[in-house]
């Protein structure tokens, strides 16, 4: 009755992650805790190339690191929010809903009968149905009812 929109989710793209990983702050808070942990240890070239990576960062060549530098330094979050991050859930809704009202219709009919036909509920009410309310939003809104998401 109503087509169904095939959406697949999101595989390996950046659109599909919510929080995305920075490199450079990775490689500073990489940085920062080798020299507060190991710190006098390190072989001396190796030492002043991680005070580098930090400097750098926090656009200060020529400053001195203090231990209070190092443990903000040690401490950054490394992931960020992905601004064109969507939700696969509303990708799918803004889909069908391009359809109109039967295009949404016809998405709750599909999960409605995934119910049925996952769950197998044995006690739901005598009038209950996949298609409940459809012939009546129909009728009252008609069937080119464009829908409008936020």
């Amino acid at each position: 009755m109503y087509g169904l929109i095939s959406t697949p989710p999101p595989q390996g793209c950046e659109e599909g992650v919510r929080l995305l990983e920075d490199s450079d702050r990775r490689r500073v808070r990489s940085a920062a805790r080798a020299l507060l942990t190991a710190g006098e240890g390190l072989p001396g070239p190796r030492r002043d190339e991680l005070q580098e990576v930090i400097r750098s960062f926090f656009n200060d060549p020529d400053g001195e690191l203090t231990t209070d530098t190092l443990q903000s330094a040690a401490g950054l979050e490394t992931r960020i929010f992905n601004e064109s991050y969507v939700p696969h859930g509303l990708k799918v809704v803004q889909a069908h809903a391009k359809q109109g009202l039967k295009g949404l219709m016809g998405l709750e009919r599909h999960w409605r009968q995934h119910f049925l036909s996952t769950m197998t509920p044995r006690y739901l009410p005598p009038l209950w149905s996949v298609n409940h309310n459809h012939s009546k939003f129909l009728r009252k809104y008609g069937e080119d009812l464009l829908i409008q998401l936020n």
